[in-house]
């Protein structure tokens, strides 16, 4: 096929595009970036093997052929590619420790764990909050790091305490994988495990200058419309967890505290009775239950139920 921009930014993780003139080119699209690879037969065993030449956009589709062209030949004079990548790789790690940045450090972490341990969401929030938070440390040698300057950068961050412990976390999981990749010192300090732990905490939302702490209140109809719409977006546990709160009103404590043993098939439905030492509304006279075209308020009364709290129909 033909190489189309639009085509490439819009490729799904996971999938890539190949091009008949040019055998074993590819482009692949991962959780976080797009990269050109060269796909062949190892002239050693005969098995598949694969190499990075770069990533789009930032080699273009002219340079990715050009690198498929050099590694096409050095393949076809006997030489396995991979190996010699490894190789090369291996020894320029090794020899200077003190050249691996932040960025690189941040960059083989995404590449080598995140990407490969978590889903396709979490690993793109990684990426975006390393490309948007590392600039003032990026280009700074990574073992060179001190607990000063460690302290200053998450520091900088303290308006937005919850992404800052986010970066925090991360950083020092990072660290934590080069060294155990050997791409740093032995006796390199994490100072992310120790700087501010505990002490990047949310003071609530800010009206007017002033912290207003937690507060709670009914959702607007327009509200419930754009949260019930945005379900799809959030993890299948959170979806859940959310459709519950809306189907039934329960509070949260209720609803992660339910057991199987609770739930009851009748002949109008399923129904999930809570237990009365976990319901502190028993005052309640209204549930929802769900109509064959959304939901209604009916009135119950519990009176002939002993020893049950109020009960939820699904």
């Amino acid at each position: 096929m033909h190489f189309d921009a639009r085509v490439a930014a819009k490729l799904p993780s996971g999938e890539h595009m190949t091009f008949e003139q040019f055998p074993g080119l590819r482009l692949q699209a991962s959780a976080s970036r797009k990269s050109w690879t060269y796909r062949y037969k190892s002239p050693i065993d005969g098995r598949m093997r694969q190499v990075k030449l770069g990533e789009w956009p930032a080699m273009a589709f002219p340079a990715a052929i050009a690198a498929w062209e050099t590694n096409r030949v050095e393949r076809d004079s006997g030489a396995e590619l991979s190996a010699v990548r490894r190789k090369r790789e291996k020894a320029g790690t090794r020899s200077s420790p003190t050249d691996y940045t932040v960025k690189q450090l941040c960059r083989d972490y995404l590449v080598g764990h995140v990407e490969v341990n978590r889903k396709a969401k979490g690993a793109v929030e990684v990426a975006r909050i390393f490309k948007a938070m590392l600039g003032p440390i990026a280009d700074l040698p990574a073992a060179t790091i001190t607990r000063a300057q460690a302290f200053d950068f998450l520091d900088s961050y303290r308006s937005t305490p919850v992404l800052a412990g986010r970066l925090r976390m991360e950083l020092g999981c990072a660290w934590h994988y080069a060294l155990d990749a050997g791409r740093l010192p032995e006796n390199t300090a994490n100072w992310w495990r120790d700087v501010l732990r505990g002490r990047l905490k949310s003071k609530g939302r800010k009206i007017e200058g002033k912290y207003t702490g937690t507060q709670k209140r009914v959702l607007s109809a327009n509200e419930l419309g754009i949260l019930i719409r945005w379900l799809p977006n959030f993890s299948l546990t959170v979806a859940d967890a959310l459709t519950l709160y809306l189907w039934t009103g329960t509070r949260g404590s209720e609803i992660v505290a339910m057991e199987s043993t609770e739930i009851t098939e009748e002949a109008d439905g399923f129904w999930w009775t809570v237990p009365k030492d976990l319901s502190g509304i028993l005052w309640v006279r209204h549930i929802m239950r769900g109509k064959n075209h959304g939901y209604a308020d009916e009135e119950e009364t519990y009176g002939g139920v002993s020893g049950s709290g109020p009960r939820a129909a699904a």
